[in-house]
């Protein structure tokens, strides 16, 4: 499943990286790095992230392209395995809302041992700011 959020865009060349990508190792998380704004995740408004942060991270939001031992990843533009979808369904998906939905996957991911992978070159950009 490749999500794309509605206050997010992508350029072709975004789309073909990611392709490419999900093609290599589609039992993967792939995501493609987008920076998220405070103005529409407040939560994450702090002196040290100047307004924005990575939508994806390891173990809190940072201005740093973390790469590897991400724990938590946001639908800004993502492609979940199906394996990842079915086991989130069994473990409780339909009772999630926003915001939780992106937590509560990317949770199970982990607990899984599902691979997140970002996309090398893919850069969408977030347009609530």
């Amino acid at each position: 499943m490749l999500l794309l959020d509605g206050d997010v865009v992508i350029d072709p060349q975004d789309f073909i990286l990611m392709a490419g990508a999900i093609g290599r190792e589609p039992s993967a998380v792939h995501v493609g790095a987008a920076r998220i704004w405070s103005a529409s995740k407040p939560e994450l408004a702090t002196a040290e992230l100047d307004g924005w942060s990575w939508a994806h991270w390891a173990k809190s939001p940072t201005h740093d392209l973390v790469t590897e031992g991400i724990e938590f990843f946001s639908f800004n533009y993502t492609y979940l395995p199906a394996a990842l979808v079915e086991a989130s369904i069994k473990r409780g998906l339909r009772g999630k809302m926003f915001p939780g939905v992106d937590a509560f996957v990317s949770r199970v991911a982990r607990e899984t041992r599902t691979p997140i992978r970002v996309v090398a070159g893919a850069s969408p950009k977030h347009l609530n700011y």
